[in-house]
């Protein structure tokens, strides 16, 4: 009679996850590689820097679609990159929060698209990035705050 696998520890589910996602990874590196160099054969010396970089987009595009990820997927990847480059370039914005915040309620409305509860998973995440930097503290109005605070304890000092 076969003996029962035991069940796997949390480390070893950890270990066997870290090598399939290191696996995946070495994989897509490969595909990438490939797609790549398929894209500028015969081109290399015709190419600019940019046209170079748009090879490189077309390259990544197709190698995250040989991973399984469907058009829509590939999209939503693309766009939260963007969003990524842009929150870190210039911060959290109005936009990005009428959006985030249009995408909360819709959610409460009806079920979110797979790439619309990508979309929120991403701006949530630039959110909670930009509310850990410092520019996301109000510092003139919480100087103000603190200031009233101090007179409110003095004047309770005085009074008693």
């Amino acid at each position: 009679m076969p003996q029962k696998k035991p069940p796997e520890t949390e480390s070893e589910t950890a270990a066997g996850l870290e090598s399939d996602q290191t696996l995946f990874a070495a994989k897509f590196a490969a595909l990438l590689e490939g797609e790549f160099l398929r894209s500028i054969g015969g081109h290399e010396n015709e190419d600019s820097i940019e046209g170079l970089r748009q090879r490189m987009v077309q390259s990544f595009v197709a190698s995250l679609q040989e991973t399984g990820a469907r058009p829509a997927e590939v999209a939503a990847l693309l766009q939260a990159g963007l969003n990524n480059l842009l929150t870190a370039e210039n911060g959290w914005t109005d936009a990005m929060n009428d959006r985030r915040v249009e995408l909360i309620d819709a959610s409460l409305q009806r079920q979110l698209s797979d790439d619309e509860s990508f979309e929120l998973n991403q701006l949530t995440v630039g959110l909670r990035k930009h509310c850990d930097t410092a520019d996301a503290v109000p510092m003139e109005g919480a100087r103000k705050l603190h200031e009233r605070l101090l007179g409110i304890e003095d004047a309770s000092r005085d009074s008693d």
